[in-house]
C-alpha cells in the first residue's frame, strides 16, 4: 500500500519504509530514524 504513495514521501520517508520492509532496522533504530524523530534535525 505504501508504495502507491512513494512520490509523496520524502527521501527520509522512503529510506525508513525500505528499511522496515527489508527488516534492516531494529525497533530502537526505527524510533531514532530522522523521518520519525525529526527533533534531531531541529536546532
Amino acid at each position: 500500500l505504501i508504495e502507491s504513495y512513494g512520490n509523496l514521501i520524502t527521501g527520509n520517508g522512503n529510506d525508513f519504509v525500505n528499511q522496515l520492509k527489508s527488516k534492516n532496522t531494529t525497533a530502537m533504530e526505527a524510533l531514532r530514524h530522522p523521518w520519525i524523530n525529526y527533533t534531531n534535525q531541529i536546532i
